[in-house]
């Protein structure tokens, strides 16, 4: 199981991509998009980063528009799982257990901000 990506066309936040790939990949939409965490892939041997971006309030507005290459089948799971996927070997990918550990810590900067008085 994969999070929605790809790559960052020429002239393109990171921000607009996460939109437009969440939207070609799943038919969601969502409010404003947000960087919440940036990784090097392997940079002993690569030189590209995977940047995290979270978009809340998603909902589904039209069908799927993958490319070509591409075979999707959207399966949305409860964040509650997520970690357990992880666990059993569901998720396997390393940039997008990276994701899932950014999307997890901003959550926890966010109740350590709320809980100051």
């Amino acid at each position: 199981l994969e999070l929605p990506g790809g790559v960052v066309d020429a002239g393109e936040s990171a921000e607009v991509a996460a939109a437009r790939e969440l939207l070609e990949e799943t038919g969601y939409e969502g409010g404003a998009p947000r960087i919440i965490g940036v990784v090097d892939a392997n940079p002993a041997i690569m030189n590209n980063r995977a940047t995290t971006v979270l978009i809340t309030h998603a909902s589904l507005t039209r069908s799927p528009t993958p490319d070509p290459h591409e075979r999707i089948v959207v399966r949305p799971a409860r964040l509650g799982d997520l970690p357990r996927m992880v666990a059993d070997g569901r998720i396997t990918n390393a940039i997008v257990v990276a994701a899932l550990f950014h999307w997890f810590a901003a959550g926890e900067r966010r109740a350590a901000g709320s809980s100051r008085g």
